[in-house]
């Protein structure tokens, strides 16, 4: 949604709705269809629709960023922020739970009122300029409160399923989106020390501390992926949730985006390292230009390079960085 310059009309409200295979058969875009329909049922509001579009091919899709990171900082905060201005807005107003302060020329993003529902961590990578067009009007409201107030209104989503697809390809089984564009390249699980214990479907499916879908059955605790050789197409796993090898308290991330002024060097902060983990108390340390070196107090589970690593100040989102290497003391992890 955004906020548009009119005395008789100030405000729109447009749900932004990500596509599914219904909406197009081009594999080689994601679309975001924004146009009116949740909390815009009067009939003095402007009509708008766009479509918005990212060629897969013109970016580094599985790269440094996520999917859901990359879709807010390149489509929603970015394409449809340009469409928004063009049309006069102020600002764009999103339905991320999460909050913002505009003070002067600071802008400042907080967790959403909803701890459960916190959105945050897919924001962290935006710019302080893109922040400060942002709004998020339902960042001071609980999801229950959400639907109470969609009730009210005689919303027909009022009592929806909450979304559990990634956000631009819906409800798609992701494995079959990712056949898409990367080939499936099988391969064998093995143990630490080399024993092959079952098979892959592709390194690409598994995450660091996954337990299922592995295939490995046997005696004694629950095996878990402890490391990939990317070179050689090996999966290792271990049993064990708590295995030491799942641990690490030394990570190098890099790319690093701070909203304002960047925390200072060795600064005590807390530290997310994937979406509805625990915060972690960590120090930073400034290797360069775009490396940080982020230790941790105590050891952390299952951090995974190539996802993100968002910095908190108490309920302030600084912005966040993407795991690079992984260690334990001075021992680098497999990952």
């Amino acid at each position: 949604t955004y906020q548009k310059k009119s005395k008789s009309n100030p405000v729109i409200y447009i749900n932004t709705e990500e596509s599914s295979d219904k909406s197009t058969n081009d594999q080689n875009f994601i679309s975001t269809d924004c146009y009116y329909k949740f909390m815009s049922n009067k009939n003095d509001y402007p009509k708008f629709q766009s479509n918005m579009k990212m060629q897969l091919g013109s970016s580094n899709f599985f790269g440094i960023l996520g999917e859901t990171l990359l879709i807010n900082k390149e489509i929603k905060f970015k394409a449809f922020l340009k469409k928004a201005e063009s049309e006069g807005a102020d600002y764009i107003a999103m339905g991320h739970y999460a909050r913002v302060i505009h003070d002067k020329e600071k802008h400042y993003l907080l967790r959403g009122k909803d701890q459960n529902k916190d959105q945050t961590y897919f924001l962290a990578f935006i710019s302080t300029e893109q922040l400060a067009k942002a709004l998020f009007p339902i960042g001071e409201l609980t999801k229950q409160e959400v639907r109470a107030l969609a009730k009210e209104n005689n919303l027909s989503v009022f009592a929806k399923k909450d979304s559990t697809g990634v956000c631009f390809i819906g409800e798609r089984d992701f494995k079959e989106f990712l056949k898409n564009y990367i080939p499936a390249q099988p391969g064998e699980i093995k143990t630490i020390d080399g024993k092959t214990i079952g098979k892959h479907e592709g390194t690409m499916y598994y995450t660091i501390g996954q337990r299922h879908g592995l295939g490995i059955g046997g005696d004694g605790d629950a095996w878990y992926i402890v490391g990939k050789d990317l070179q050689k197409n090996v999966l290792y796993a271990a049993q064990g949730k708590n295995n030491p090898l799942l641990y690490a308290n030394k990570i190098y991330v890099s790319h690093y985006n701070f909203f304002n002024e960047p925390p200072k060097d060795g600064e005590h902060l807390t530290a997310k390292f994937r979406y509805r983990a625990k915060d972690e108390e960590v120090i930073i340390h400034y290797l360069n230009d775009d490396e940080i070196l982020v230790e941790t107090l105590k050891p952390s589970w299952a951090v995974t390079p190539g996802q993100a690593c968002v910095f908190y100040d108490g309920e302030y989102c600084l912005g966040g960085a993407i795991i690079e290497k992984v260690f334990m003391d001075d021992e680098e992890r497999k990952y």
